[in-house]
């Protein structure tokens, strides 16, 4: 029965490495990198060269959930004014100006 055991252990554990040779992707070839290019074939891609800074700033400044984020913030803003004005008093000034001229 031991015996029996570890045929089926030994047989399944080479199925399963068979099966998964045999759905492995095939490896990719490395990509090659613009050093190894030659001067001429190298093409520009019409984008403006950006330092690290300038392209965190732009990716911050187009990013829409940090649009969405920023135009709740005014809202809960507003929210907050709104809610403040009911507690504080108003002040309310009236006058007038009469004058009777002398006959």
């Amino acid at each position: 029965m031991k015996r029996l055991a570890a045929i089926l252990a030994f047989s399944a554990s080479a199925w399963t490495t068979q099966a998964r040779a045999q759905h492995a992707e095939p490896p990719t070839p490395p990509a090659p990198s613009l050093a190894d290019a030659p001067a001429a074939t190298i093409e520009r891609s019409g984008l403006p060269d950006l330092s690290f800074e300038e392209a965190m700033a732009m990716a911050r400044k187009n990013n829409r959930a940090i649009k969405v984020d920023r135009a709740q913030l005014a809202v809960a803003q507003t929210a907050t004014d709104t809610a403040w004005s009911a507690l504080l008093p108003t002040i309310a000034a009236q006058g007038k100006y009469t004058r009777n001229y002398a006959q």
